[in-house]
């Protein structure tokens, strides 16, 4: 009956918990992200104009 919600074997699904119990440092996994998050936004700003228009569109696609 519940078939529908039962994950396929061969799908790779990792939960942001099982992701954090593995890593054996976590401050440096979280270093990582924010690393990452920084180059994303400098790659944002470098074909964005820093009006007050695009920065407000950036925070609400942030937010959402």
């Amino acid at each position: 009956m519940a078939d529908f919600l039962k994950i396929p074997d061969d799908c790779h699904l990792r939960l942001s918990s099982d992701i954090i119990r593995t890593q054996p440092d976590l401050i440096q996994y979280m270093n990582k992200s924010l690393q990452n998050y920084q180059k994303g936004m400098a790659a944002f700003d470098n074909c964005h104009n820093p009006t007050l228009q695009s920065q407000w569109v950036a925070l609400k696609d942030e937010s959402s």
